[in-house]
């Protein structure tokens, strides 16, 4: 199991994806990232680096450091979460009150960079990083965000005026679907960005090329196999539990989502690609500690191989 960010970078050289591997990438993402949705789990941390790939094309989710539950209604949380390059700007602005939209948000960048082999927005401070939205997605006004003015330093924040969006400027010779999913992603306003279960359904993905199957992601590059017995061995082997959390392998949630099989091409060919898990939901009783905001353990759903005897 790999990082996926590994193959993506083949001895400094950028690895290029093809639009049918992008769309199984993201496929898979937004099925692990639903059915976390779905058990009321925020990940706080949706990076490429907290992505693996096994050698089959899985990808898992990893690093549940910054995990926590949410509920109805909301309860405040550290906005000093989620890597700055795919921090949302509900948070950059310090509002403590959200929702899984910020994960939404996360996975916006995570397509924009999978779309474009490079970060989309590399700020290097929360100012640069607010300018640098402005820039791609046109400067927010009151009409499009109309909570905008209750953000805590929406006052200390003077945005620039960029009028336009500049998507299609940034992502030229992007296929329009792909267009129309990241403009979804990347929306100021959390209430209207789209959730995960909605993401699944959008006509991205029923376009050609649909999906390759996972099994044919491209490989891992040889400098990892030759560097299995080295430091990053095990520099993935733990970034894949933490806090004795198990990553978690997405494939068999997309077959649990009715649908989806046809965005594979066709139910067999997604029935073969997904029997190498079985679902486990693991459940535990877990707490956080609410004055630090700190996670202390969680049950999150866990997908472990099985055999078919």
């Amino acid at each position: 199991m790999a990082n996926i960010m590994d193959s993506v970078t083949q001895r400094g050289r950028k690895t290029v994806y093809q639009p049918a591997e992008v769309k199984c990438l993201i496929l898979q993402l937004l099925c692990g990232v639903e059915y976390l949705h779905r058990n009321f789990i925020i990940h706080r941390d949706l990076k490429p680096s907290n992505l693996l790939l096994t050698s089959e094309g899985t990808l898992k989710i990893a690093d549940f450091g910054l995990a926590r539950t949410f509920s109805e209604p909301i309860e405040p949380m550290t906005p000093r979460v989620v890597t700055l390059w795919y921090r949302s700007p509900e948070l950059l602005l310090g509002t403590s009150h959200y929702t899984q939209s910020v994960d939404m948000w996360s996975v916006g960048c995570i397509f924009g960079e999978f779309l474009k082999s490079e970060p989309i927005l590399p700020g290097h401070v929360e100012r640069e990083q607010l300018e640098m939205i402005c820039n791609l997605l046109g400067s927010p006004t009151k009409h499009i965000w109309p909570e905008l003015p209750t953000m805590p330093f929406y006052k200390s924040f003077k945005f620039p005026e960029v009028k336009y969006d500049g998507v299609r400027t940034a992502f030229r010779g992007i296929r329009e679907g792909a267009l129309r999913l990241l403009k979804d992603l990347l929306v100021w306003r959390p209430k209207s960005r789209i959730c995960a279960s909605d993401a699944l359904q959008h006509e991205y993905f029923d376009e050609v090329p649909k999906a390759c199957l996972p099994l044919f992601l491209p490989t891992f590059p040889e400098f990892r196999q030759e560097d299995s017995n080295s430091h990053h061995s095990s520099h993935y082997a733990n970034a894949s539990k933490t806090n004795g959390l198990s990553q978690i392998s997405v494939s068999q949630s997309a077959q649990r989502l009715g649908g989806l099989e046809a965005r594979y091409g066709g139910s067999n060919v997604l029935e073969s690609a997904t029997s190498l898990v079985q679902p486990t939901l693991r459940l535990k009783r877990r707490r956080f500690d609410q004055e630090s905001d700190t996670l202390l353990d969680i049950g999150v759903p866990v997908f472990q191989p099985y055999s078919k005897d």
